[in-house]
């Protein structure tokens, strides 16, 4: 337990000084870090396969729509350790494919990841 109560969250091309300068821009609580946690593991549950069938996706704006609503991108750090997860939704007229990475310190890990995380959170 690193005993950190704030998280912070930006891009990593920052340096210590413009972090020094910019800390507000990237405060989060540990509230906001839980509800991300949460939304990257309901959607994993909600698309496990990474290729499956499906009824008919409508037209290309409604995917393409969807496509955005579905598919999310976070980069944040969190007691000196760098997170970046991303799942993306790609829409083809009958079939729907989900791709998901979790990095760790610039380290490729899985969605156990995301759910230690919600554990260190919930502490």
């Amino acid at each position: 337990m690193c005993g950190c109560k704030d998280i912070y969250i930006g891009f990593f091309g920052l340096n210590t000084a413009e972090w020094a300068v910019n800390a507000e821009d990237y405060f989060m609580e540990k509230e906001e870090v839980r509800n991300i946690c949460n939304a990257y593991i309901s959607n994993a549950e909600r698309f496990r396969n990474c290729y499956f069938w499906d009824q008919d996706n409508g037209n290309s704006s409604t995917r393409k729509y969807r496509d955005r609503q579905d598919s999310q991108h976070d980069d944040f750090e969190y007691c000196g350790v760098r997170y970046s997860f991303n799942q993306t939704v790609t829409r083809a007229r009958k079939n729907t494919y989900f791709r998901s990475s979790y990095y760790v310190n610039d380290e490729r890990k899985d969605l156990r990841a995301v759910k230690a995380l919600l554990r260190k959170v919930s502490e």
